[in-house]
């Protein structure tokens, strides 16, 4: 994709998320409105910049939409609008939902909002791997979640379905959806670190303190310049992976992209001061977003543990551009 393309589907993709998150527009919306512009054209053609345009303008605008669902559906080989997807909930392990000796598949998981896909696709442990099952979503107890971001809008599913009423996807699969996931929840991670950190820079230029800009003093600076740090690394490890390791570098992207975007929120909330602790300010919703999403798929802390495990068990330092030897995380 040449720039000027690229700069014309970032403007065309910007517009829409600003709009939908003006308007209060639902999900349904965003997905609806992304293929009539022809995004899976677009992903099939250009498949890494697709996804890093449309989930960056996502995270910048703080829109919640099932865009999600589409990539991780199509790394399965799925269809998003007929098959929703039950991410694993955050926690020590990878997934959160396991098929027993007796067959039965106890469930438990997160959808992005309201889906009304008729069947549902469940990452569930399986002996000593993991598989994922195909179920009936109305076989499923589907509950609205309330917490820390009511806005994101994740709901609960939760259910023990017996044997005859699932069926099997190859288990391989989930590795290079999980991949695919957090490949773009980084880059989303990173719209939203990207808009926090403009924020707050416009905000310590304007707003005076002893008779000069807040944005002078040196304590500031120094914030804003590490949060800034962070956000130019997490593009950098997107930008260097490579496919023939994807998964590692995925793994590695996540893990860096959601520590530079927690990091970014806590300066820039620190930087504007009472301001940035206000409701009527927007920076709350943004750091409640940031933590949400990285919690998503493994959180940075998780990541960096499995990154180190990897590590331990190739015997080296893993080179993006240069696939590690064991399975990723």
């Amino acid at each position: 994709m040449d720039a000027e393309t690229r700069e014309m589907y970032r403007k065309t993709l910007g517009g829409l998320m600003r709009r939908v998150g003006a308007e209060g527009a639902g999900e349904s919306d965003v997905v609806a409105e992304l293929r009539e512009l022809g995004w899976d054209e677009l992903t099939v053609e250009e498949p890494t910049e697709s996804v890093a345009l449309l989930f960056e303008e996502q995270g910048a605008a703080l829109v919640a939409s099932r865009a999600l669902d589409m990539v991780v559906a199509a790394a399965l080989g799925l269809d998003d609008r007929s098959v929703g997807i039950a991410y694993p909930e955050p926690g020590p392990t990878n997934v959160t939902s396991a098929i027993n000796d007796d067959g039965r598949l106890t469930i438990a998981g997160l959808l992005l909002g309201a889906s009304e896909a008729a069947e549902i696709a469940v990452p569930a442990q399986a002996g000593t791997g993991v598989v994922v099952a195909i179920v009936s979503r109305g076989a499923l107890s589907v509950v609205e979640m309330e917490g820390f971001d009511d806005a994101a809008g994740f709901t609960r599913v939760t259910g023990v379905v017996e044997a005859r009423h699932y069926r099997l996807l190859d288990g391989a699969a989930w590795a290079v959806a999980v991949a695919a996931g957090r490949r773009a929840l980084a880059h989303e991670l990173v719209g939203l670190a990207s808009h926090m950190i403009d924020r707050a820079a416009g905000y310590v230029i304007e707003r005076e303190q002893f008779g000069r800009p807040l944005g002078t003093f040196q304590a500031v600076q120094h914030r804003l310049a590490d949060a800034y740090t962070g956000l130019v690394a997490a593009r950098s490890v997107l930008a260097a992976i490579e496919p023939d390791d994807v998964l590692f570098g995925s793994l590695v992207a996540k893990a860096v992209a959601g520590r530079a975007a927690i990091r970014a929120a806590h300066s820039c909330t620190q930087v504007t001061g009472a301001i940035g602790c206000t409701w009527e300010y927007e920076l709350h919703r943004y750091l409640r977003r940031t933590h949400a999403l990285d919690a998503l798929l493994g959180s940075w802390r998780a990541l960096r543990k499995a990154i180190g495990q990897q590590m331990a068990e190739d015997g080296h330092a893993a080179r993006l551009g240069s696939a590690p030897e064991g399975p990723a995380a």
